[in-house]
């Protein structure tokens, strides 16, 4: 995939000095906008991609009716005409950001990058011809972006006086403090219904939490339910073991449903994160699959699932990795999933006959189970 950088630029953000009881206040200070085509911008651009691709997210959408100056005011008009860009990000810099900055407790200041790029389809290349001459415009655009970035002008990320990027071999993100990218696409398609949200705003953390002050400054909406991020954890689940389960067998899949199950159960109405979740994956995991441990959680982050990084498990969402509900027309059955297998699956409880589509199972009822059964038969026979 080949990066395409539209517009780019940096602002210097300091507190300043203030007296006792006096306001807070920051200045923002613009920078020379960025030559998207130079070397050193594409590589920032590809490594913030790929940072906020594996980071924890938090997923919401722009709050109803803003102003003339919020945020998705402004950008939907940039979008509307790339060229005006500078109006853009001067007028949010000055109206907006600015005071909300008042609430940062950065003392050493921050760098605020505005990027919009486009992810595109590389071009088709045949093996032993030769590569014909390109134009980037014309290759299918994947995903369109538009990140917002506080970072720290420290380490190896190094900005110029003008807060261009300066040329260095390694560029080092560790010193990210937080993020906010849209998917322009969902964002310029979004109907804005009561019924029907598009968390198509990303909140990425960086060293620390993503501070209330940052949200409020880019107009966002409270982040996706528990209930949202629970669905979507049940998933991510199912499809990281489908797309493994040539080398991971279905036992590892029942292990992982009830240990996730059982952690819901145990931590209701408690905060719970997903590299919680991505450790349980991991301890069931066979020694021989050691390669797969770790990989839960940046399968759940960059895939389309939309879980924020804390939230409350909804153990009657996650119930469905384990239970099935069957209405069968006499009865309704709540079956163990684990306990599903083919008729010459002896080590499962319930029987399926893929040919007759019939399912059998054999139990043997305790003491009062027999009773009630037993009271019922009577009852019956006396009509």
């Amino acid at each position: 995939m080949l990066i395409e950088v539209v517009n780019a630029v940096a602002y210097g953000g300091t507190p300043l000095e203030t007296k006792e009881n006096e306001e807070r206040a920051w200045a923002l200070t613009p920078g020379v906008e960025w030559n998207v085509t130079s070397e050193s911008v594409i590589k920032f651009v590809q490594q913030v991609n790929k940072k906020i691709g594996v980071s924890a997210k938090e997923y919401t959408t722009f709050k109803k009716t803003p102003s003339q100056r919020d945020f998705p005011s402004l950008l939907r008009t940039y979008l509307g005409d790339n060229s005006l860009f500078k109006n853009f990000h001067k007028t949010y810099t000055e109206h907006k950001l600015a005071p909300s900055l008042t609430s940062s407790r950065l003392e050493e200041g921050a760098v605020i990058v505005f990027i919009h790029y486009r992810i595109r389809q590389n071009p088709n290349i045949v093996v032993g011809e030769d590569v014909e001459e390109y134009n980037i415009s014309d290759l299918e655009v994947i995903k369109d972006q538009f990140q917002v970035l506080m970072v720290r002008n420290t380490g190896a990320l190094k900005f110029t006086e003008d807060y261009q990027i300066s040329e260095t071999a390694v560029i080092d993100l560790k010193q990210f403090v937080q993020g906010c990218q849209i998917d322009l696409a969902r964002f310029i398609s979004d109907e804005g219904t009561d019924d029907e949200v598009d968390n198509f705003l990303t909140f990425v953390k960086g060293g620390s939490e993503v501070r209330d002050y940052f949200k409020e400054a880019l107009f966002a909406e409270k982040g996706i339910t528990n209930k949202a991020s629970s669905q979507n954890v049940e998933r991510a689940i199912n499809d990281f073991w489908n797309d493994h389960k040539a080398s991971l067998d279905r036992t590892v899949r029942d292990e992982i449903n009830s240990n996730v199950y059982t952690f819901s159960e145990e931590n209701k109405k408690q905060i719970v994160t997903l590299e919680q979740i991505s450790a349980i994956v991991d301890r069931c995991i066979p020694d021989e699959n050691s390669d797969l441990r770790g990989q839960f959680v940046d399968f759940a982050n960059q895939g389309s699932y939309e879980i924020n990084d804390e939230f409350e498990l909804s153990s009657n969402i996650i119930k469905e990795l384990v239970f099935v509900n069957l209405d069968v027309g006499f009865a309704k059955l709540t079956l163990d999933k684990s306990e599903i297998g083919e008729l010459a699956d002896n080590s499962r409880h319930v029987k399926f006959d893929q040919n007759t589509g019939q399912v059998t199972f054999t139990t043997t009822l305790d003491e009062d189970q027999i009773k009630i059964i037993k009271k019922i038969i009577d009852i019956n026979n006396l009509e």
